[in-house]
């Protein structure tokens, strides 16, 4: 599977936050019913406003997850974009700090929730098996702003990576 290793800065998330159950059969309904509920709301939008223009990321929003790994029975999940410092006024909203890190960066082409459910199944079947890595505690799926309507909608996860002890 298509893959690069990044080291990236450490840098600021703003984003709407909610908890998940850790359920995956569930949370294939409750996420994408988040997303729905933000982009009626106009959270989307706003998240998109406030995107630093020359982030990581580049036009897109993301997915994160800053604590799946270390939660127990529930996660934080946020819909968010790379964060410049512009103010806001929207108490809905959270701002993030993510430390610096080292990613993998794992590619996903086409519209089908699978598609991000074969990247995981990949990363936790075989890269982490394979590889100097561990899960690192940070999860970031990239959802560039156009395309999405493609059958090559290309899309990112992006998994904090710790080295494996000896």
């Amino acid at each position: 599977m298509k893959h690069k290793i990044v080291n990236a800065e450490a840098f600021d998330v703003i984003a709407k936050i909610k908890r998940f159950p850790k359920d995956k059969s569930r949370n294939k309904e409750l996420i994408p019913a988040f997303w729905h509920r933000c982009m009626q709301e106009g959270t989307v939008a706003r998240l998109a406003d406030l995107a630093h223009k020359n982030n990581l990321f580049k036009d897109a929003l993301i997915g994160i997850t800053p604590d799946y790994y270390e939660a127990e029975d529930d996660f934080a999940y946020g819909i968010g974009a790379h964060y410049g410092g512009e103010a806001c006024e929207d108490k809905a909203l959270r701002v993030l700090h993510i430390p610096a890190a080292t990613y993998g960066v794992f590619d996903c082409v086409g519209q089908a929730a699978d598609v991000l459910d074969e990247v995981y199944a990949y990363v936790f079947g075989e890269f982490f098996q394979n590889q100097p890595f561990r899960p690192g505690g940070t999860v970031i799926e990239v959802y560039p702003a156009t395309g999405a309507d493609r059958q090559d909608y290309h899309r990112q996860i992006w998994f904090s990576l710790e080295e494996k002890e000896n």
